[in-house]
């Protein structure tokens, strides 16, 4: 497990290509968690859960679409959420 910086404890927690990182608020209760895997069309994706607004779907776009340039990765709003892989990567 890694701790990421920030005000809120953020548990993170790594395997075999995926990645989970939990926001823990007063008394380490969770608020929020986003989970991080490749998708079968071997693009990166990264639910995230948040109470206020429930699960939201993102792609990773790594900035990078030329060799000579080397630009921010960022979130991007992706389709729907499926439901069954994102269960399927929490079991693993």
């Amino acid at each position: 497990m890694k701790q990421a910086g920030g005000s809120n404890r953020r548990p993170w927690f790594q395997n075999d290509g995926r990645e989970l990182i939990i926001w823990s608020g007063p008394g380490d209760a969770p608020v929020g968690f986003q989970i991080c895997y490749l998708s079968p069309d071997r693009r990166e994706r990264t639910p995230t859960w948040r109470p206020a607004s429930g699960l939201t779907p993102a792609q990773v776009d790594s900035g990078d679409t030329r060799p000579d340039k080397n630009l921010t990765p960022f979130l991007m709003k992706d389709g729907a959420v499926p439901r069954a892989l994102v269960s399927g990567e929490f079991e693993q």
